[in-house]
Protein backbone atom coordinates (compact mmCIF):
# COMPACT_ATOMS: atom_id res chain seq x y z
CA UNK A 1 0.00 0.00 0.00
CA UNK A 2 2.79 2.45 0.88
CA UNK A 3 4.55 1.58 -2.38
CA UNK A 4 1.47 2.62 -4.39
CA UNK A 5 1.33 5.96 -2.63
CA UNK A 6 5.05 6.51 -3.19
CA UNK A 7 4.67 5.79 -6.91
CA UNK A 8 1.93 8.39 -7.33
CA UNK A 9 4.03 11.16 -5.80
CA UNK A 10 5.61 13.42 -8.38
CA UNK A 11 8.88 15.29 -8.40
CA UNK A 12 7.08 18.29 -6.91
CA UNK A 13 5.90 16.43 -3.80
CA UNK A 14 6.50 18.30 -0.56
CA UNK A 15 4.79 16.89 2.52
CA UNK A 16 2.50 19.35 4.28
CA UNK A 17 3.42 19.44 7.99
CA UNK A 18 -0.16 20.50 8.85
CA UNK A 19 -1.71 17.63 6.91
CA UNK A 20 -4.26 19.90 5.21
CA UNK A 21 -2.90 19.50 1.67
CA UNK A 22 -1.88 16.42 -0.27
CA UNK A 23 1.64 17.75 -0.90
CA UNK A 24 1.53 17.46 -4.69
CA UNK A 25 2.51 20.89 -6.00
CA UNK A 26 1.97 21.89 -9.62
CA UNK A 27 4.90 21.72 -12.02
CA UNK A 28 7.15 24.77 -12.16
CA UNK A 29 5.66 26.25 -15.35
CA UNK A 30 2.11 26.05 -13.97
CA UNK A 31 3.20 27.40 -10.60
CA UNK A 32 4.81 30.35 -12.40
CA UNK A 33 1.57 30.97 -14.32
CA UNK A 34 -0.45 30.88 -11.09
CA UNK A 35 2.00 33.24 -9.37
CA UNK A 36 1.81 35.66 -12.36
CA UNK A 37 -2.00 35.67 -12.20
CA UNK A 38 -1.84 36.46 -8.48
CA UNK A 39 0.80 39.16 -8.98
CA UNK A 40 -1.21 40.78 -11.78
CA UNK A 41 -4.31 40.90 -9.58
CA UNK A 42 -2.32 42.33 -6.68
CA UNK A 43 -0.82 44.98 -8.96
CA UNK A 44 -4.28 45.92 -10.28
CA UNK A 45 -5.51 46.73 -6.78
CA UNK A 46 -2.29 48.14 -5.34
CA UNK A 47 -1.85 51.58 -3.79
CA UNK A 48 0.30 52.57 -6.78
CA UNK A 49 -2.84 52.54 -8.91
CA UNK A 50 -4.27 55.22 -6.60
CA UNK A 51 -1.16 57.34 -7.14
CA UNK A 52 -1.67 56.97 -10.91
CA UNK A 53 -5.36 57.84 -10.39
CA UNK A 54 -6.36 54.59 -12.09
CA UNK A 55 -9.71 53.27 -10.90
CA UNK A 56 -10.32 49.54 -10.68
CA UNK A 57 -13.76 48.74 -12.01
CA UNK A 58 -15.90 45.87 -10.80
CA UNK A 59 -15.56 44.30 -14.25
CA UNK A 60 -11.72 44.42 -14.14
CA UNK A 61 -11.74 42.94 -10.64
CA UNK A 62 -14.06 40.15 -11.78
CA UNK A 63 -11.73 39.43 -14.70
CA UNK A 64 -8.76 39.08 -12.35
CA UNK A 65 -10.74 36.76 -10.06
CA UNK A 66 -11.75 34.66 -13.09
CA UNK A 67 -8.12 34.46 -14.26
CA UNK A 68 -7.03 33.31 -10.80
CA UNK A 69 -9.87 30.78 -10.69
CA UNK A 70 -8.77 29.41 -14.08
CA UNK A 71 -5.13 29.25 -12.99
CA UNK A 72 -6.10 27.32 -9.84
CA UNK A 73 -8.16 24.89 -11.96
CA UNK A 74 -5.15 24.33 -14.23
CA UNK A 75 -2.73 23.94 -11.32
CA UNK A 76 -5.00 21.56 -9.41
CA UNK A 77 -7.17 19.76 -12.01
CA UNK A 78 -10.10 17.39 -11.51
CA UNK A 79 -10.34 16.43 -7.89
CA UNK A 80 -7.00 17.91 -6.95
CA UNK A 81 -8.53 21.36 -6.43
CA UNK A 82 -8.48 22.01 -2.74
CA UNK A 83 -11.93 22.33 -1.21
CA UNK A 84 -10.81 25.35 0.81
CA UNK A 85 -9.57 27.13 -2.33
CA UNK A 86 -12.84 26.36 -4.11
CA UNK A 87 -14.87 27.74 -1.22
CA UNK A 88 -12.84 30.92 -1.04
CA UNK A 89 -13.09 31.47 -4.80
CA UNK A 90 -16.87 30.99 -4.66
CA UNK A 91 -17.19 33.28 -1.58
CA UNK A 92 -18.49 30.45 0.62
CA UNK A 93 -15.59 30.22 3.06
CA UNK A 94 -16.44 29.98 6.72
CA UNK A 95 -13.47 32.22 7.55
CA UNK A 96 -14.57 35.88 7.65
CA UNK A 97 -10.97 37.07 7.37
CA UNK A 98 -10.73 35.49 3.92
CA UNK A 99 -14.26 35.75 2.52
CA UNK A 100 -14.82 39.09 0.75
CA UNK A 101 -17.36 41.23 2.57
CA UNK A 102 -20.61 42.14 0.88
CA UNK A 103 -20.39 45.79 1.91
Amino acid sequence: MDECKALRRGATFCKDPNGKRDGDAPIAAVATMLRKALDDAAMACSKKQVEYKKALTKRELSEHVDIIRGAVMIAYPMGKTLLFTSLVMSHQSCCPAITPSSS
